[in-house]
């Protein structure tokens, strides 16, 4: 008989952990201009937008307990729907299971979510793209309600798979095949 290890639980009050999961956050983001027309970086001053995002923090936990950290990383997540329709080739058999192994560097799979209130299909987390979130803010939006929270061993799992995207090294030569 194998053991059951959860992936999620339901997360109340404004506690913020490492794989707490948000949806639908509204987070600002910064847009340049340079048309070439001037000899400063950006010609104009920068757009800010607002994007709404699911995303999920990537902080260690530790570190969102220590006075003074007050900004958090997090990445977005797509349903696996979405993220077929720009990535064809992980909609295939092959592509799931590149995923599902780890062979798919700038993704990380997470698993189906039955919980009440929390169902989700099988979703990506983009660590292509990291977003910036005031921790207060993010405090007052999880006070607001609860959240799904992805549990150990799969945050664990996560987050060394966010390690190896960032530390990966490109070899000028490397040794030949054998």
């Amino acid at each position: 008989m194998s053991a059951v290890y959860p992936w999620y639980e339901a997360a109340p009050g404004p506690d913020l952990e490492q794989g707490d999961i948000f949806r639908a956050l509204d987070i600002p983001t910064v847009r340049y201009s340079n048309t070439g027309a001037s000899d400063r970086l950006y010609d104009d001053e920068p757009e800010v937008d607002i994007e709404t995002f699911d995303a999920i923090v990537l902080s260690q936990s530790c570190d969102l307990q220590k006075p003074g950290f007050d900004r958090v990383l997090l990445c977005p997540i797509w349903p696996l729907g979405e993220a077929v329709e720009l990535h064809p080739h992980l909609g295939s058999r092959k592509g799931k299971n590149d995923l599902r192994d780890g062979r798919v560097v700038a993704f990380h799979l997470l698993n189906q979510c039955d919980l009440a209130g929390f169902e989700r299909d099988f979703s990506i987390v983009q660590f292509e793209r990291v977003l910036d979130v005031p921790k207060a803010l993010l405090q007052m939006v999880a006070a607001s309600g609860q959240r799904l929270r992805l549990l150990p061993p799969y945050r664990e799992h996560m987050a060394q798979a966010f390690a190896r995207f960032f530390m990966r090294v490109g070899l000028p030569v490397d040794i030949p095949p054998f």
